[in-house]
């Protein structure tokens, strides 16, 4: 039987995970989204029989996380976060499973928010956001 727990942060308050993502073809790659107010990004860094959730470095907030495909020559999947990362809100792309990051949108193009990210399993550099506020998907691709 499944029975859900609640997660708390380092104050010890209750926050529930704002987003659980496990990847179809990677046993136990396992990420989750802490949400607002200072909520982290995890990642498995156990196996899939005994997790160990920690924290990615440099990630100050985790709202949403999407996977799209792999950059040319890597092993993994881009990832598409929405969060805060130096200070700055904004939507960030990693192709190095977390290690670095770099934003692709500007403070001036933050759509009233997103309730989605989601990256293109077939092509690289594509991503959809469900935005907030009423004004529909938007997506981007770039090549780099």
């Amino acid at each position: 039987m499944f029975n859900p727990r609640p997660c708390s942060n380092a104050r010890g308050r209750k926050r529930q995970p704002r987003f659980v993502a496990v990847l179809p073809d990677a046993q136990g790659d396992l990420w989750l989204t802490g949400g607002w107010n200072g909520g982290l990004l995890y990642a498995n860094t156990g196996s899939s029989a005994s997790p160990s959730l920690t924290t990615v470095p440099g990630v100050q907030s985790a709202y949403h996380l999407g996977f799209g495909k792999a950059a040319p020559g890597s092993s993994h999947l881009t990832l598409f976060l929405e969060g805060v990362i130096g200070g700055a809100t904004g939507l960030y792309r990693s192709t190095d499973a977390g290690s670095t990051w770099i934003q692709i949108n500007d403070a001036a193009h933050q759509w009233g928010g997103f309730n989605a990210v989601c990256g293109d399993m077939r092509t690289f550099g594509t991503v959809y956001l469900g935005t907030g506020g009423g004004r529909g998907i938007i997506w981007g691709a770039s090549t780099n």
